[in-house]
């Protein structure tokens, strides 16, 4: 890829390449594996104080594991492995997460729920996540540093004419040299059919 215009972080013309290879296996019906390698090259203006910037090539290689499988129909166990490099930084990151999907078959409530750990060097190094969120709405957050990422939401189906959806998250991040800084949210949704 080439770009001949200015764009964010560049103020020269610059290029890129990205390359990926992807592997998706399917041992069973139940059971889905997988695994990718990402290579990106891009180009962004130095940090170096100089009085015309000039463009680096940063080289960010991630590689990510993914294990989806099914017990029965109702319960859906997830667990996800990313290993990221970026340099000339000699940047990493880490990133973990178990998750689950549970359906109730008495009552029409539905459960999404995930643990996830992360370790980077610093924010070069982020790893996205894609999380469950609410209907029409959706949730990546770019984990940096060190700490934990975790959330459950609930969809609860009143009859035939209403849905409810309610999610909690809890992020604990602690910098270098800081103390932990926690966050929580709580969104909730209702939808009613006429």
């Amino acid at each position: 890829m080439s770009f001949p215009w200015l764009k964010y972080r560049c103020s020269a013309p610059s290029a890129g390449i990205r390359k990926e290879l992807k592997i998706r296996y399917f041992p069973t019906e139940k059971i889905t594996l997988d695994i990718s390698y990402n290579y990106r090259l891009s180009m962004v203006d130095s940090t170096e104080m100089q009085k015309l910037p000039y463009p680096n090539n940063i080289i960010t290689k991630s590689l990510k594991a993914s294990l989806h499988y099914s017990l029965y129909d109702y319960i859906t166990l997830g667990t996800r492995v990313d290993f990221k490099t970026v340099s000339p930084y000699s940047s990493k990151g880490f990133l973990l997460f178990q998750e689950i999907n549970y359906s109730f078959r008495k009552i029409p409530v539905t459960i999404w729920a995930r643990y996830c750990l992360f370790n980077t060097d610093d924010w070069s190094s982020r790893i996205y996540t894609y999380e469950n969120d609410l209907l029409y709405s959706y949730s990546i957050p770019a984990l940096a540093w060190e700490g934990s990422r975790s959330y459950i939401m609930a969809k609860w189906k009143i009859g035939d004419f209403a849905e409810l959806r309610i999610k909690y998250g809890m992020n604990s991040v602690i910098k270098t040299g800081s103390k932990p800084v926690n966050t929580d949210e709580i969104k909730m949704q209702m939808r009613v059919w006429f």
